[in-house]
């Protein structure tokens, strides 16, 4: 979940397939309005979920970045979240590849897009409820990401 500009954007690690390809559901609330809007992210693996996201205003928009991220992969997605009361099918951007930055891949679960454009990213320490390695955080350079 990210808060921008008084709009709440939520993500979850569902997927469904529709139009032949996998898709995340994302759900923007603006609290002002009451208004719900469902969107469909375009996922950009064969096995990739969502796992973090964060939001920021760019130029009157809501741009979000968001971590997709299974079992060899891990990306950054780079998206622009309509405003607006219709659901939008939208194609993210790879803005980083993870796993061409930093080995071994970690699961990672948390994400803040800071003001420099860099990105922290935590790690969850826990594999099918029992913890394996301390929980670490990662810093990816705004040089880094797209």
């Amino acid at each position: 979940i990210c808060h921008v500009d008084g709009v709440l954007v939520l993500a979850t690690e569902l997927v469904e397939t529709q139009r032949g390809r996998r898709w995340a559901p994302v759900g923007m609330f603006d609290p002002k309005t009451q208004i719900w809007t469902a969107h469909r992210i375009g996922l950009t693996s064969k096995t990739g979920k969502l796992a973090a996201l964060d939001c920021r205003i760019a130029n009157g928009s809501i741009e979000a970045l968001a971590v997709e991220r299974h079992y060899g992969v891990s990306r950054l997605l780079r998206f622009e979240v309509p405003q607006g009361p219709e659901g939008q099918w939208i194609e993210p951007t790879i803005a980083a590849d993870l796993s061409e930055l930093i080995s071994p891949l970690p699961n990672f679960e948390g994400l803040a897009w800071m003001k420099d454009g860099s990105a922290a990213l935590v790690t969850d320490n826990k594999y099918r409820g029992a913890p394996s390695d301390p929980s670490r955080l990662y810093f990816v350079p705004a040089s880094a990401i797209q």
